[in-house]
This record gives structure tokens, sequence and C-alpha cells, in this order.
């Protein structure tokens, strides 16, 4: 046995009901006469008398036209793996009959690549298998208990039957995970989590562990039929149901009745030869997408399913601590047309799924489908790094930006992008053009070739917290169009004579842009102590000479 190949820990990750739990996140959105409704597990919705009521409805997932798996409630009724599609219906005629997805089930488990990627790089996938070498991960997460602790949480469903294994050779993890014989946990790993993970990490016990294994872990690995039935043969025919009675007959039989490839993978289990392994690539940008096991007619149909790729997104997001800005929800048609999209957006990075999936609510509220609903993806776009969360023991104004910044995005979902709008303060010196209304967080991706609502950026300043730099105070409230307004006993008139309290303030600016800007500004107050802003025009004519002063604003 190589020291090379048996140095490394390999934990592996095999989830049982794949196929069913795959089928079950499709169904409450459908069918609501003849399901019951199912909550999301981790919503505030949910509780054990849901759970109870989606346990009573039959379930079995087939595979060319044989029953592949089954509910608790199907197996009561009789169903069981390998049963045609006649008998199931004669024994549960109210059974629930779905194809099952390997490529649904194969993209579930690319997809917990990413929250796996926080551990290690070193990830692969095999038939199902979920692997992962972390020998070099242990120091920098605390050892190999907090480790798989961590790693856990990405499972965190109560309805997957996930199943563990920790070996020290990749081909024993698999088969441990599969097919387990509970072995006790090493001195210090008697966690809860632990009771259900089966150990073999020294090479030593390694042979022991496996030995108990189905030879049915073999059949993935034969040739040709004839090699497939002669492995069914000995182990129903002569009763050699496990390794350890392989292990016993001669290698040279063995070879010519199963084949060398089913050779080399038990020597590969027991660390005699090596394993090469090709390490998945995280795709970017993030994608998921979910085929539908029936048509959604209504766009309320799909918040279960969309909340549910929300919180995928975000945990593979915070997995690599990061966040976006943007996400799409693409909604496939069942005639095949064009796509229709929703598009939620935020005015920070957010990895938060409770933010997201409010904006999804809102959407989907409002959203009517042309078409029924036959699958369903959400583009992340580029991910961007998560800035650090402030070290303050107490919250501060960032706190209260967040709260403020989340009640503005439900509010534009709701009322429409173009409903709100902030004051953006522009390096010109005519009040007319140094502020304007632009909108919260615009979309940059509109084809809206308008200058309506979009400030110059190169001329967007900040604004001044002095406000004695620009002059007079400006007021909080400007009138759409300067008023004009006459002069009595030389004093401006406006429903009432008003008294000059400060100015002038003179601006002479625009001579460039061909339209001569020559202004004297004052602050003048009525009888009732109301603060106006007015100005006089420097280039008046006799014929505007009683219109030369104007109004412009109001002091609140």
């Amino acid at each position: 046995m190589s020291k090379a190949i048996t140095d490394k820990i390999w934990v592996s990750f095999y989830i049982n009901n794949l196929a069913l739990w795959i089928a079950q996140q499709s169904l409450p959105q459908f069918n609501k006469q003849s399901l019951p409704e199912i909550p999301q597990l981790g919503s505030p919705h949910f509780t054990e008398q849901s759970q109870h009521e989606n346990s009573q409805v039959p379930l079995a997932i087939h595979e060319h036209g044989l029953v592949y798996q089954a509910n608790h409630q199907a197996l009561v009724a009789g169903i069981y793996p390998g049963l045609g599609k006649a008998s199931a219906l004669s024994r549960c005629p109210q059974l629930l009959w779905i194809a099952r997805d390997p490529q649904a089930e194969s993209q579930y488990l690319s997809e917990q690549c990413w929250w796996l990627s926080r551990f290690t790089p070193h990830l692969c996938q095999e038939d199902g298998f979920l692997l992962a070498e972390v020998s070099r991960s242990l120091k920098l997460f605390g050892g190999l208990q907090a480790l798989v602790q961590q790693m856990l949480v990405g499972f965190s469903d109560p309805q997957l039957c996930l199943k563990i294994a920790i070996a020290c050779t990749a081909r024993a993890a698999i088969w441990l995970s599969r097919w387990q014989t509970r072995l006790p946990s090493p001195k210090g790993n008697e966690h809860p989590d632990f009771k259900n993970i089966v150990f073999a990490q020294e090479p030593s016990t390694l042979r022991q562990a496996l030995e108990t294994i189905d030879i049915n872990c073999l059949l993935s690995h034969t040739e040709t039929n004839r090699q497939s039935l002669n492995l069914r043969m000995l182990r129903d025919d002569l009763a050699l149901c496990t390794l350890k009675s392989l292990w016993d007959l001669p290698r040279k039989g063995l070879r010519q009745r199963l084949g060398a490839k089913v050779l080399l993978a038990m020597d590969q289990a027991l660390g005699q030869e090596a394993d090469p392994r090709t390490w998945l690539e995280i795709p970017e940008p993030l994608r998921l997408h979910r085929e539908l096991s029936f048509w959604a007619e209504e766009s309320s149909h799909l918040f279960k399913l969309g909340q549910t790729l929300i919180e995928q997104a975000c945990t593979q997001l915070k997995a690599r601590k990061q966040g976006l800005m943007a996400i799409t929800f693409e909604f496939h048609h069942r005639d095949h047309g064009p796509l229709s999209f929703i598009k939620l957006g935020m005015q920070a990075l957010c990895d938060e799924a409770k933010r997201w999936c409010a904006l999804w609510e809102e959407h989907l509220a409002k959203t009517v489908l042309r078409e029924p609903v036959i699958a369903v993806s959400l583009l992340g776009g580029i991910a961007q790094d998560m800035p650090q969360a402030s070290a303050c023991l107490f919250p501060g104004p960032t706190l209260n930006r967040q709260l403020q910044t989340s009640l503005f995005e439900r509010l534009q979902a709701r009322l429409g992008r173009r409903s709100m709008f902030r004051i953006v303060s522009i390096a010109d010196h005519r009040p007319e053009l140094a502020q304007m209304l632009c909108e919260m967080n615009p979309d940059t991706t509109s084809d809206d070739k308008s200058d309506d609502k979009k400030p110059d950026h190169h001329k967007t300043v900040a604004m001044l917290s002095n406000n004695q730099a620009l002059g007079l105070p400006r007021p909080i409230w400007f009138f759409d169009r300067p008023i004009p307004i006459q002069v009595r006993s030389d004093h401006p008139y406006w429903q009432g004579p008003l008294s000059i309290v400060a100015g002038p303030e003179r601006i002479e600016t625009g001579w460039w842009e061909g339209q001569w800007f020559a202004r004297d500004y004052f602050i003048a107050s009525d009888q009732d102590d109301v603060l106006y802003w007015l100005y006089r025009n420097r280039h008046s004519t006799l014929d505007q000479a009683s219109h030369q002063w104007f109004i412009q604003g109001c002091f609140g």
C-alpha cells in the first residue's frame, strides 16, 4: 500500500433520495386541487402539520418504466423500486408518477460545489457522489470535526437523506457513503453530527471497513453485459455478497469473469493503485436552472421555486464572500417562444436571501405569464467581493443605511423603478442646473437613449457640508419656474411687500453656451416672516423693467 496514495483525507457526500427531493421541489407549485401546499423548509410558513400533509402524497420516481425511488407513503402502499407502472398504479391509483431527471440531479450537485469550494478547491463528482479532498484544509478550519460541521451547513434541508463517509482513498469513501456499515468514530469525534458518518481514515483499518460492502458497488465498473450477469450470479446464486468474499477468490478467475476494471476499482479502494481525479471547475457567472414537473399557469406558482433558487444562490455567494447587485429570472414557456424576464436590482452588493426574496415576491405579484412556464433559470451576472463587515460593537450609521436601502428597494419593486428619485448636486453655478432628480439605482442596461433624469456624471459632485461655500443659503423648495413679481415703492412685491434681509449674491456664468446668465440673488421676508429667494436680472431691457424681479424658491 503506497503512503502517497493513502495520506489524503476524502469526504464523500451521497444523497440517497436526491431524485425524489428534486421532484418534490416543483410539486407544491402545481396541481393545487390534488396536492396540499408544501411550504419551503426553513421559511416561517413551514410547520410540522404541513410536513405531515406532504408525506400523505404517494409519489414515485421512475426510470425506464420502472420505479426508481418512492416516498414513504408510496412504500406503505406497496410500491418498491423495480416495480412497473401498471403494477404500481394498480396498487395505488392516486400515485404520482414522475420521470427521473438525471440532468437536474447533476446540476444540483454541481451547484453544491459552490458551497464546498469554500473549504477546498479539490472537488470532483462521480455517478451522483460529491468528493472533497480536505487534507490541506484541516489546519485552516480547526480540524476534521470543525471542517465537516461547517460543510454540513450547505446540506441543512431535513428532507435530504445525506450519507457521508470519510476515508483515506476516494473509492473507499464513495463505497462507504453509499453502502454504509456503522463503524466506531475516532476518539474526539463524538459530536452528534458524526453519529451517521463512516470513518476509515487509517490505512490499517481500510480493509476491515470495506469487507462488508455489497458487491453491487462494482456494477458501475463492469464493461460488458456478460460481466454484469456474472457479478449478479456470484451474488444471487453463489451467495458471494460482500467484497471480502471476492478477495478470497483467485484474482485470475475474477479477471476472466468480471474484467480488469473491476479488479482495478477494488485495488484503488484499498490504496494499492492510484486513483487520479479531475477537479471540478466552478462555473462563472452564477446560473441555476430548474425544470418543472408540471406547467405553471400563474406567476404565484413560481414563488417557492424562485425562493429555493435564491437561497441556493446566496449560499454559494456567501461561500465565496461575494455579492450581486442584479439577479435575472428567465421563464421558459410551453410554446418554446421568447423567454420572459424578471430583473431584480439592489443599490449595493447583497448576499442576503431574505432581501432578494422580498424583491422577488414584489415583482412576481405584478407579473402576468403569457404562457405556462415549464422551466425557470436564475442568472446572477458578475459577482463581486463583499466589503468587510464593521467590527464595531454597537450598530452605527451603516446599519441605518442598510435598513433605508432595503425599504427603498421594496418600494421601487412595488411602485416601479421610475417612482423614486434622489437629489444629485451638479457642478454648475446656475440654480436651475445645480441639482436634478435621478433614479435611486438607474438601470444601466436600459436601451432608453433619452437624457431625462440622467445626470452628467462628469459634473456630478457631492453635497457640500458647508453651505457658506455656495454664498447665500439655498432654499429646500425650488419652484418649477421662476415667478415674475412686481416692484412697488422700490421694493419687490408678491402677495404683500417683501423686505430684503440678505444679499446680493451675484452669479454671472453661461457665456460659453451662448446664453448670458447674470443675476443678483437676495433673501427677502414678508409680513409673516416667511423667507423667499429672489433674484433680479442684470441685463433687463426697458420693456422688461417691470418684471426684472423673480421669486425662485421658498425656505422651509
